[in-house]
């Protein structure tokens, strides 16, 4: 049964294909040839996928979490009457230490 599921996709998949040979032939470059255009797209994607920029993002992520997580402890705890600093502070100081870290990432992977 499992196997039905997949023709849908793999049928899809083909027509894909089809339609990148087509319009390959249509501008006259044939199958498999890379072009000096498809050199720079490829040099534009190893640079925006790579390693550094990923750990980058995820870094980027972690710190937003932590600077929204130690602004709303204090909000949130400001209003039970007693608002621990000390749990704030140190998840705005990890969140700017992150952001150093992806700052440091970025520069270095141009």
């Amino acid at each position: 049964m499992i196997y039905l599921a997949l023709i849908p996709f793999a049928l899809g998949i083909l027509v894909i294909l089809v339609m990148f040979v087509r319009s390959r032939s249509k501008q006259g470059v044939r199958t498999l040839e890379i072009t000096d255009k498809d050199k720079a797209q490829f040099q534009e994607m190893r640079r925006e996928l790579g390693v550094r920029r990923l750990l980058a993002r995820l870094l980027g992520g972690f710190a937003a979490i932590f600077l929204i997580a130690g602004v709303s402890s204090v909000i949130f705890e400001g209003s039970s009457g007693k608002a621990d600093l000390k749990t704030a502070t140190v998840l705005i100081a990890v969140s700017l230490v992150l952001v150093f870290c992806v700052r440091f990432l970025v520069k270095n992977s141009k």
